[in-house]
């Protein structure tokens, strides 16, 4: 699969490995020009997070429902500035995408409601688990929030493709608004799951 395959406001992961961490961001294309796809920059604390000549191993990937996902390797990617000074991830539209085993891959598309509870003295609420990883999970609230990073999380569902209830614990250490509610990123209880997920999610 080709980059110019995909649409505007489609949705990629951009993954890599930084100080033994692993981190991975939703991020937009916002636009497609002359053959390249621009793509929203990362932010963190309103600080645009560069690529450029990093040498890291990124993956860009793209989720697709009830098929494999598809991934672009690189070790650097460019960014552009508009007329406006807003600074987007460029790629080339040619560029062919491989696609990946999900039993291997660095994170794995759910998509199921769950019970959730967000806190240690919260009551329990209905959330999306949006993907499972070997470091983690997302979940996506109903409710617009922003002040819960680093609260203890408990989600439980029943996964009916494989017949499994499975119980995931973590820890918050991201959070971003959405139209549609709020994302949080889960980083796994490192007393319960000391080398991380290894159940089965596909």
């Amino acid at each position: 699969m080709r980059f110019d395959e995909l649409d505007i406001n489609e949705k990629l992961h951009i993954c890599f490995k930084l100080n033994d961490k692993d981190f991975d961001f939703e991020q937009t294309i916002v636009n497609k020009i002359n053959g390249f796809l621009l793509v929203e920059a990362i932010r963190v604390k309103e600080q645009i997070i560069s690529f450029k000549d990093s040498n890291l191993k990124i993956e860009v990937i793209y989720y697709r429902e009830n098929e494999k996902p598809i991934c672009w390797y690189f070790k650097d990617i460019k960014s552009i500035r508009d007329k406006n000074g807003k600074t987007f991830y460029c790629f080339r539209g040619d560029l062919e995408g491989t696609s990946i085993n999900r039993r291997n891959n660095f994170r794995v598309y759910i998509g199921l409601n769950a019970d959730a509870q967000v806190g240690a003295n919260k009551s329990v609420e209905r959330v999306i688990v949006k993907d499972i990883s070997n470091s983690g999970f997302a979940i996506i609230k109903k409710e617009q929030e922003e002040n819960f990073e680093n609260e203890l999380v408990r989600v439980s569902f029943d996964d009916t493709k494989i017949g499994n209830h499975i119980t995931l614990v973590g820890f918050v250490t991201r959070v971003k608004k959405l139209d549609n509610g709020t994302y949080a990123k889960n980083e796994y209880d490192k007393n319960i799951y000391p080398f991380g997920y290894s159940g089965r999610v596909n």
